[in-house]
C-alpha cells in the first residue's frame, strides 16, 4: 500500500506538472548555445556582428520560421539572479531572474508581450538601454500603475548606474522550476549584458531535431565560432525539468508492480490452500442444498477480509511514509484522498481477482468426491 501511494502520488504529480502553464511555448523550437571566441570579439560591434551573423545563417535554412537569441535558456541549470533597483525604489532592489535577449526571442520563444514592444535593432545598433519585464515583476515594482516608461538599473554590474527603460511587459516564464513560480523576471537588451555566447532559437516548420545538425554546422561556420553544444529542442528542458518526479514514478511504480503481484500471488495461494483444507465442509454444504453463489461469496468474503486487514495496516503506514514524498510531489497534497482511496479499490479489486478463482473452484465440488476425500 505504501508503495502503490507513492506511485499513485507521483503519476498524479506528473499529471498536474503536464498541466502547468510554462508561459512560452517549446513546441517545434530548436535550441543551441553558441559561443563565440572570446578573445577575438572582445569588442561589442564584434561580438554583434558574429550573433547577427549565427542568426542569419540559420534563418535561410529550409523550414526555419523564425530565429533569435537569448541567454540563458527557460529551465536550463544556468542561471542569472540580479539586484534589480527601480526609479520609485532604487534603495530596494528585487531580486529577479535577469534574460539578455536580442529582437525576435519572444516571438521565436513564444512569451506573448502583455504591454509594449519587443526590442528593435536600431535599438541594438544605437547601444540603447530598454529592457522588459514579466508581469510579476511590474506587480512588484509598480503596483496599480503600467510599467512602460518606468526605469530600471541592474544593481550588481559595473554598469549599475545606468539605467534601463521599460518598453515591454511580458508574461511571467517558468524558467528555473516546473514546480513553483520562481522569481520575477527581467529581460535586458543585449548591450546591457554582452555576453560572448549566445543561445540561438530556431523556431521551425517541423520537427525541430532534424534541424539540428545543419544549424548546428551553419552557425559553427560564422567566423570566429567556437563548437556549438546543447543542441537539442526546447522541449527536452521541460522534460528534462521533470526528470526527479519521473524517476521517482518509475522507481515507486516499479517496486510498486512487484510489490502487487507478489501480494497477489500469495494471496491466491493462502486462499487455495485454506479451501483445500475445507473441502469436506463445502462438500457438506452442498449435499445440504448450498447453491454455489453462497460458496463464491463465502470464499470471496475470506480472502476480501484477509486483504481488508493487510490495507488497514498499509494505509497506516502509507498516511505515515508519504509526507517524505512532499519535496518531489507537485499540484497533489501528500495524504491526497483521492490517490488513497484508488489505491485502496484497487488492491481489494487484485485481492478479489486473486481469490477468484479458488471460489470457483470451491463452487464446483463435487459433493460424493468431497465426502470420501
Amino acid at each position: 500500500a505504501v508503495l502503490l501511494a507513492g506511485a499513485g502520488l507521483m503519476i498524479r504529480t506528473m499529471v498536474e506538472l503536464n498541466r502547468v502553464a510554462l508561459g512560452f511555448d517549446p513546441r517545434g523550437v530548436l535550441a543551441l548555445h553558441a559561443p563565440a571566441n572570446p578573445f577575438a570579439i572582445r569588442e561589442y560591434p564584434r561580438k554583434l556582428q558574429f550573433f547577427r551573423g549565427a542568426l542569419d545563417a540559420v534563418r535561410v535554412l529550409p523550414g526555419v520560421r523564425a530565429v533569435a537569441a537569448i541567454l540563458p535558456l527557460p529551465l536550463e541549470d544556468r542561471r542569472f539572479v540580479s539586484r534589480i533597483a527601480t526609479d520609485v525604489r532604487p534603495d530596494a532592489p528585487i531580486v529577479a531572474e535577469q534574460f539578455t535577449a536580442m529582437p525576435g526571442a519572444f516571438a521565436a520563444i513564444g512569451i506573448s508581450l502583455r504591454a509594449g514592444r519587443d526590442f528593435t535593432d536600431s535599438e541594438i545598433d544605437a547601444r540603447r538601454n530598454v529592457a522588459i519585464v514579466d508581469d510579476l515583476f511590474a506587480r512588484t515594482a509598480w503596483p496599480g500603475e503600467p510599467a512602460i516608461g518606468h526605469r530600471l538599473r541592474i544593481a550588481d554590474t559595473s554598469r549599475a548606474k545606468d539605467w534601463a527603460e521599460v518598453v515591454g511587459v511580458a508574461s511571467h516564464v517558468r524558467a528555473a522550476s516546473l514546480r513553483d513560480e520562481g522569481r520575477p523576471q527581467v529581460y535586458v537588451a543585449y548591450p546591457m549584458f554582452t555576453a560572448s555566447e549566445m543561445a540561438i532559437l530556431i523556431r521551425t516548420e517541423g520537427d525541430p531535431a532534424s534541424l539540428a545538425a545543419a544549424a548546428a554546422r551553419a552557425v559553427e561556420g560564422v567566423p570566429d565560432a567556437r563548437p556549438t553544444y546543447d543542441v537539442k529542442p526546447l522541449a527536452e528542458n521541460v522534460r528534462e525539468a521533470a526528470g526527479e518526479q519521473r524517476f521517482a514514478l518509475v522507481l515507486l511504480g516499479s517496486f510498486a508492480a512487484v510489490a502487487l503481484l507478489l501480494a497477489a500471488v500469495g494471496l491466491y495461494g493462502v486462499i487455495s490452500y485454506s479451501t483445500s483444507q475445507r473441502t469436506r465442509e463445502i462438500g457438506i454444504r452442498v449435499a445440504l442444498g448450498a447453491d454455489p453463489a453462497s460458496l463464491v461469496r463465502m470464499v470471496l468474503r475470506e480472502g476480501l477480509s484477509a486483504a481488508a486487514i493487510g490495507l488497514a495496516a498499509g494505509a497506516t503506514a502509507a498516511l505515515a511514509m508519504t509526507p517524505y514524498l512532499r519535496s518531489v510531489i507537485y499540484g497533489v497534497g501528500p495524504r491526497d484522498p483521492v490517490t488513497l482511496f484508488a489505491v485502496g479499490t484497487l488492491l481489494l479489486a487484485i485481492a478479489a481477482a486473486a481469490s477468484w478463482i479458488p471460489a470457483r473452484r470451491a463452487a464446483h465440488v463435487e459433493p460424493s468426491v468431497a465426502l470420501r476425500d
